[in-house]
């Protein structure tokens, strides 16, 4: 697969170990990719939809006042793309493009050229992921040109809804420093390793656990184990160290004996160590 010239595919990307780049976190996220779209084909649920409903979607987004590139910054789906959507040249659009698009809301109003309101769930899991960086307060409030209580209510989970300009900022600054270290942005290493302490006491998951179309979802999960939702995924959550307890999309794919049966297993596995 040829990587287009002005391409918005970052390392880390399913895409970007398509397109043959040899990166292991490229290649691992097109590896997981793979996989969860054999295991979702397995199940019905198939890597194309019809583009139909996505298409009546993003003209209500439009008639609300929202243009083409507003959609696309917040869905993060190419502007190219959703105008072909709009086109109609296919029947068809990929399963993951859909949701992001669906999951952008219809604004309730505008103020000038601009959105007033947008709901705050992906806004504060991307900043979550950063404090798992290592990016503190301070830092991403600098960056943000707002103060260091606005960062915080928002990244705590103290506001259902920011104004989407916040958005728009945040998801930028996320692209940027996603992946980056803190420390060549002006972050003291002791105070990185102590934000990345708070960050993991308080549970929250790093940009690795999150696929693109669940950040922005209100239903969404981050995927903890690269197998979240299956058997394998419960197991992977009592077995491993590092990993949280279960998830709900975990628990819930576990009938209750199969998970007091993996439980006893790993007591025995345990107590013959």
């Amino acid at each position: 697969m040829t990587r287009p010239v002005n391409s918005r595919v970052r390392h880390g990307m399913p895409t970007c170990g398509e397109y043959g780049c040899a990166r292991a976190e490229c290649v691992a996220a097109m590896r997981k990719s793979r996989t969860r779209r054999r295991r979702l084909e397995r199940q019905g649920i198939y890597q194309h939809v019809p583009a139909g409903p996505t298409r009546r979607h993003i003209e209500k987004l439009v008639l609300a006042g929202m243009s083409v590139m507003e959609v696309s910054a917040l869905s993060g789906i190419a502007h190219t793309t959703i105008s072909l959507v709009r086109r109609e040249v296919s029947d068809t659009v990929l399963r993951t493009t859909a949701d992001a698009l669906l999951g952008v809301a219809v604004p309730l109003q505008r103020a000038g050229s601009g959105l007033t309101s947008w709901p705050a769930v992906g806004t504060m899991r991307r900043l979550q992921a950063l404090a798992i960086r290592g990016f503190t307060l301070p830092a991403i409030a600098e960056e943000l040109g707002c103060s260091r209580r606005r960062i915080f209510m928002i990244r705590s989970g103290g506001r259902a809804r920011v104004r989407v300009e916040t958005h728009l900022a945040v998801l930028a600054l996320y692209n940027r420093w996603w992946n980056a270290d803190p420390t060549e942005f002006g972050v003291p290493r002791d105070r990185a390793a102590a934000c990345i302490s708070n960050a993991l006491a308080h549970g929250w998951a790093s940009s690795g656990h999150w696929d693109e179309e669940a950040i922005d979802d209100p239903s969404g999960f981050p995927d903890w184990t690269g197998a979240c939702g299956t058997a394998k995924g419960y197991r992977l959550h009592l077995s491993c160290p590092d990993v949280p307890p279960p998830c709900p999309p975990c628990t819930n794919a576990v009938p209750e004996a199969q998970r007091l049966l993996l439980a006893g297993q790993l007591e025995k596995e345990v107590a013959a160590a």
